[in-house]
């Protein structure tokens, strides 16, 4: 049993982290807990319950990202040379555990997006022979992906956090911190299928709690925190008595003076603080998958607000719905969709939006709307997206070198992948004029202008509309 949680954690790990890789498609993606409560995906969500009723936390166990990575953790730390401490039942910390709200899911993919991705795509460029030295390579080639220097040193903050907490404590973040775990964990309390003392056979060599990486084994009370175990199994395979077993709480009886087979009940407070966690949870998906049409914050055109990704169509949706998994940034082929710590007028953190100053959106792409989990970003065909305005161009022309220096430019106009500008006579020289009415706001324009500043700019729209052209 623990070997094939092990092999089905393993493929599930190495699939996750290709999709963000942008090696396998995000298939797995659309299954974990926070996205599918977001695109409110009710198969998923049911389907993830049912499996907890029945066995417990299995999701936490091979289907949970950074659970699995703090599993490698302490793989690491059990075969490495120093030897790790062994593990003891704690109290659990009710408080801290029903008021974080941290996904962990968005978690590892911003650990993946700013840390392995640079690295793996620097790879994939020695490996094609350009030449380039991997510093010079990720310091101008993934610049955007280094350059959001809160989301950079925030992830390795959690990398270097959540390693030293399962180092030392297992599994804690995901017991006290991880808001996933919380609601599971409240569901796995009633599993039918759990781990249970066989009292007549237990010698109390402690040897299960000690390397219990939930801290959920109590050996002098010879119990199962269900609510905190996550189906490791290890437990199994070190009592040498065989006197914990994995078995149906209906149809296996334990023989003991003192220990009772039902799970004890939740108190009154912990029903009451998981009950405001849980609606306030449901709560803000449902507020997230049924927004009022036209609904808007600020103005539909904004100077100096991000431009959202093509398919956002509406900036409330779109901040409420984005976990900031930044999923969409390490597809994007033009490296335009990048992310800063507060972002869309302070109601976005991390959250992505383009930067025209390091690319532009390609019009022929549209891989952002095809991998979002959580339907932040809308699917959208490509001739939907080629005419989907998601901002609008402004010309400035005392920026322009045309005006500035006398020369023939035009090269804004070259780019402009809609024909929506165009070069006109005016006082014997051929100026660029914008028809908002074809502009999509790709940034073809701003990315190209050659003038500092740049003497064409994109403004965002709060609202994404089609263009004229059809």
């Amino acid at each position: 049993m623990r070997l094939a949680r092990s092999v089905t954690a393993g493929i599930v790990m190495l699939v996750i982290t290709g999709s963000f890789l942008g090696i396998t498609a995000p298939v797995l993606n659309t299954m974990q807990f926070f996205p599918a409560l977001l695109a409110a995906n009710g198969i998923v969500l049911i389907g993830i319950a049912a499996v907890t009723l029945l066995f417990g936390r299995v999701y936490c166990s091979v289907l949970c990202p950074l659970g699995i990575w703090q599993d490698g953790v302490l793989w690491l730390a059990a075969h490495g040379h120093k030897i790790r401490r062994p593990f003891f039942y704690r109290q659990e910390k009710i408080y801290l555990r029903y008021t974080s709200l941290l996904d962990p899911y968005s978690i590892y993919g911003r650990m993946v997006i700013h840390m392995l991705v640079p690295f793996w795509q620097q790879a994939a460029v020695s490996s094609t022979g350009s030449g380039e030295s991997g510093v010079m390579y990720m310091l101008s080639a993934h610049k955007n992906l280094w350059q959001g220097t809160a989301a950079f040193i925030l992830s390795a903050a959690y990398i270097a956090g959540i390693g030293i907490l399962s180092w030392k404590y297992g599994r804690l973040y995901c017991n006290t911190i991880c808001p996933v775990g919380t609601i599971l964990g409240s569901i796995s309390r009633f599993s039918k299928f759990r781990l249970i003392f066989h009292s007549r056979k237990c010698i109390r060599c402690g040897r299960c709690e000690k390397i219990c990486r939930a801290s959920c084994i109590d050996m002098e009370m010879q119990t199962v925190d269900m609510s905190r175990c996550v189906d490791c199994m290890n437990c199994l395979t070190v009592c040498p008595q065989k006197a914990i077993v994995w078995t149906s709480r209906f149809s296996y009886q334990v023989v003991s003076s003192h220990v009772d087979v039902a799970e004890p009940a939740m108190s009154r407070r912990e029903m009451i603080i998981l009950s405001v966690v849980a609606l306030g949870t449901a709560a803000i998906a449902l507020s997230k998958h049924y927004l009022p049409a036209g609904a808007a914050i600020i103005p539909a055109a904004s100077k100096g607000s991000a431009v959202m990704p093509p398919g956002a169509m509406l900036l409330v949706h779109f901040a409420q719905r984005c976990t900031a998994c930044h999923l969409c940034v390490g597809r994007c082929p033009g490296k335009v969709l990048t992310s800063k710590l507060i972002s869309y007028h302070g109601f976005g953190v991390f959250q992505p939006h383009l930067d025209f100053s390091e690319g532009e959106c390609v019009y022929t792409c549209n891989l952002c709307s095809q991998v979002c989990p959580t339907g932040a970003i809308r699917p959208i065909a490509l001739p939907e997206k080629q005419h989907l305005k998601i901002g609008r161009a402004v010309y400035y022309p005392f920026h322009c070198l045309i005006i500035q220096e006398g020369i023939a430019c035009g090269i804004c106009a070259r780019h402009c992948p809609t024909k929506a500008i165009q070069l006109i006579p005016k006082e014997s020289r051929w100026l660029p004029q914008v028809d908002s009415s074809d502009c999509i706001g790709c940034g073809a324009c701003q990315y190209h202008c050659p003038a500092t500043p740049t003497a064409i700019t994109v403004e965002a729209f709060t609202e994404q509309i089609a263009s004229r052209k059809k």
